[in-house]
């Protein structure tokens, strides 16, 4: 099969337009811990370990992805994410643990702001126990080469597990 350039630009412009319009994307890694409904007490530490999308899965590829950490009583949707830096929308969350970087392969060195933390401490929040809490992880893919002509270089992933405030 061959392709022509009429082909190959025709691609380039439809990605073009979706890297310019999309910012939330589907594609994600995993919390690994705490499990799924895990029940955490207030000042109680938790076990926290995050594996990045498979290197290769979306159109985006670099060492790291960059990951922002948050606690919320809903799951956040992609409404609530901003355009410009892949965090959630204030309001929308009640803690956020902080921004890290993970490796897509091992044995890489800590950059900018590090690693996450094996741990986390539940923060005292204004909910009743048993309340389902949403830890989740927006995943940030950048040096999207097939944008770098002027649209969104990154876009955004979001993972969400439930935990019960107990």
């Amino acid at each position: 099969m061959q392709l022509s350039l009429a082909a190959i630009l025709s691609t380039w412009a439809i990605l073009a337009g979706v890297c310019a319009s999309q910012t939330v994307v589907p594609d994600h890694g995993t919390t690994t811990a705490p499990a799924d409904g895990a029940a955490i007490a207030p000042g109680d530490s938790f076990p926290f370990s995050f594996q990045p999308a498979p290197f290769g899965t979306q159109v985006c590829f670099s060492a790291y992805d960059g990951v922002n950490i948050y606690l919320s009583t809903s799951p956040p949707t992609a409404a609530d994410v901003t355009n410009t830096s892949c965090t959630l929308a204030s309001g929308s969350f009640v803690s956020d643990f902080g921004s890290y970087v993970v490796p897509h392969f091992s044995g890489l060195p800590p950059v900018g702001a590090g690693f996450p933390p094996s741990t986390f401490t539940m923060p005292t929040l204004n909910v009743t126990d048993d309340t389902t809490l949403y830890l989740s992880v927006i995943e940030i893919f950048n040096d999207c080469k097939a944008c770098s002509a002027g649209g969104t270089v990154f876009f955004c992933g979001i993972e969400t597990t439930t935990v019960v405030y107990a």
